[in-house]
């Protein structure tokens, strides 16, 4: 887990002293699948190749044994900004799809 370093005033009822406090560094981190745009999430950063390998678990995305080949694309301050992972199409699972949702179609058109 990555820390930052933070002066803060802590205040009593009858006193205040500067004091040194830690902060969890919070980054956020874009997730390609085979070089397209997939999910942006927030964390913590570190063991970011393991958070990308359980999501993709939890959404049904990718569940075989073969390790996944992971790529970073960006980095930010020396913290991975976006990292692709490549996945062969007849890996993927239900949770992907080739055809993102574009639009939205009112339910006035819709047809039954």
């Amino acid at each position: 887990m990555q820390v930052a370093n933070y002066q803060g005033l802590k205040i009593a009822p009858n006193s205040a002293a500067k004091i040194d406090d830690f902060l969890v560094v919070e980054a956020p981190l874009q997730i390609n699948i085979n070089n397209e745009p997939y999910t942006v999430v927030m964390r913590t950063p570190n063991s970011d190749f393991e958070l990308i390998t359980g999501l993709l678990f939890a959404e049904d995305i990718y569940k075989k044994d073969a390790p996944l080949v992971f790529q970073i694309i960006k980095e930010t301050s020396k913290i991975p900004a976006i990292i692709n992972v490549n996945i062969q199409k007849d890996a993927l699972g239900k949770g992907y799809s080739l055809f993102p949702l574009v639009a939205f179609v009112a339910k006035e058109n819709w047809e039954i």
